[in-house]
């Protein structure tokens, strides 16, 4: 781990963004149709 800790503190600040999402969706579901409606967004490039 020593070897790279950027690539370990990017694996773990991916697994605690996840956690916090998944908790977020738990909590909030109408966060996924916000987030659906964002990614339509930026997947329209506008």
């Amino acid at each position: 781990m020593k070897k790279h800790p950027f690539i370990s503190g990017l694996v773990l600040g991916l697994i605690v963004f996840f956690t916090l999402a998944a908790a977020a969706l738990l909590v909030f579901p109408e966060l996924l149709y916000v987030i659906r409606e964002i990614g339509k967004l930026v997947a329209g490039g506008t």
